[in-house]
């Protein structure tokens, strides 16, 4: 989820993840005041889920769905010699709509990036995804160039009503469109070891 290399807190509001990029491959940025400060419950429900149904493989679930982010990366540094700038401690909430009620909610992201040239990011960082049910606590990994868009893996242990369950979710989202949805895999059991 990429944010302004230019430095200033910046905020994009969207349908799940980022804005195309515009002027040479700069992101497209809306000034907002931070969200640092805010709490999950500040961010916009859930939309509608999809109307297909989860699909189960026995013990696993396949699911998908749709989400609405604000996203705060914080100030990038100015590049280091390599043309590398970074970002850290940045945040991400987002309200999640899925076809199964256990991995729909309100999802925080603790944000990290490594950037090139406004064109090429890693990103990094923990996530919790919370509803009435429990908390799915969690990492994720991704990049986003201007030819990919955005590409993030999440891996989630869940508490509450999910203890003993895992879940896998993906985005993806073209560079030129504002949609990003989602998918995942409920399983049981731990996700693997990194």
């Amino acid at each position: 989820m990429r944010g302004s290399w230019a430095g200033a807190a910046a905020v994009l509001v969207l349908v799940a993840g980022c804005a195309g990029g515009s002027g040479g491959g700069q992101p497209t940025v809306s000034p907002s005041p931070s969200t640092a400060s805010r709490s999950p419950s500040d961010f916009p429900s859930p939309g509608p889920s999809p109307s297909q149904a989860p699909v189960a493989y026995g013990a696993a679930t396949l699911v998908s769905g749709m989400s609405a982010c604000s996203i705060d990366t914080g100030p990038f540094t100015s590049p280091d010699p390599t043309g590398m700038a970074h970002a850290r401690n940045g945040l991400v909430a987002c309200a999640v709509g899925t076809n199964d009620p256990r991995v729909s909610g309100r999802l925080v992201d603790q944000w990290n990036g490594d950037g090139w040239q406004a064109k090429a990011l890693v990103q990094w960082g923990t996530s919790r995804l919370l509803n009435a049910g429990g908390v799915w606590e969690g990492r994720f990994t991704g990049i986003y160039t201007t030819r990919t868009g955005d590409i993030l893996t999440y891996w989630y242990t869940g508490t509450g009503d999910y203890s003993g369950l895992s879940y896998y979710m993906w985005f993806t989202e073209p560079p030129t469109s504002t949609i990003y949805p989602v998918h995942g895999m409920i399983f049981p059991g731990k996700p693997p070891t990194p």
